[in-house]
């Protein structure tokens, strides 16, 4: 099987957490992204909310090289859940990334400048 990529995003919109709370729970979710990579994932992507945002969010891609890695990180974040006493951890994870290209890539031809008109004729009506 191919490496599979993973989105899992935490959350304090509930402000359940204090500050320091939530602190330790995205040191603790960043500490099971690193055993995950040493043992092969890539980090993608991690971001998180604006610090003056009105709630604390954080978002993490990694792509996993196999079924037993991907395992390991969820245990791990399932139990962060529990430790923190969150309703949940959301994570998705998708077995095929698709690149999107500008349609005029895809054909050779010249790059899209008006999409109405590249719509028009895509469908064969003006839209």
């Amino acid at each position: 099987m191919t490496s599979t990529v993973c989105y899992f995003t935490i959350s304090n919109s509930d402000d359940k957490l204090t500050q320091a709370g939530w602190s330790a729970f995205v040191a603790d979710v960043r500490a099971a992204v690193d055993l995950a990579v040493r043992a092969g994932g890539q980090l993608e992507f991690a971001g998180f909310s604006a610090p003056d945002a009105p709630w604390q969010n954080a978002l993490w891609c990694v792509r996993l090289p196999n079924a037993g890695t991907r395992e390991v990180l969820r245990a791990r974040l399932e139990r962060l859940c529990e430790t923190y006493v969150q309703d949940s951890i959301a994570w998705a994870q998708v077995d095929q990334v698709e690149f999107l290209t500008p349609p005029g890539a895809r054909s050779g031809g010249e790059p899209v400048t008006d999409l109405t008109d590249w719509a028009a004729q895509q469908t064969g009506r003006a839209l």
